[in-house]
């Protein structure tokens, strides 16, 4: 975290939800500059593109299976579909999306990544 005109703000990969860090002030991305925006950008895809391939992965293995389960495989489509067309909407220049998505999806994507490792 560092201090920009009197304002606190997050910046880089300082504050990352993926690591289990949460951002103790955001300032909407008005003082960061466009290496620190382009950081955050490409960590909101890297997590949904993260959490794609897990989909894929599920949907993969299940379709091996003797017997797959058709009802898993369509909700592991359709979820993630989902994500395909939020990182197809992503857009650089609105970092309060970029924020939010990395909020919300980011401990998704740290809580696979632990029960894959583990």
């Amino acid at each position: 975290m560092t201090r920009r005109g009197g304002v606190k703000v997050v910046v880089g990969l300082e504050a990352c939800p993926v690591r289990g860090d949460t951002p103790a002030v955001y300032d909407g991305g008005l003082a960061m500059t466009p290496s620190e925006r382009l950081a955050r950008f490409d960590m909101a895809q890297a997590i949904l593109g993260y959490l794609m391939a897990a989909c894929s992965e599920r949907i993969y293995f299940e379709g091996r299976k003797a017997q797959p389960d058709a009802a898993s495989i369509g909700r592991w489509e359709t979820e993630r579909d989902a994500y395909f067309d939020l990182d197809d909407a992503l857009r650089l220049d609105d970092q309060v999306v970029t924020e939010q998505l990395i909020a919300t999806y980011g401990p998704l994507a740290q809580a696979i990544s632990r029960k894959q490792s583990g």
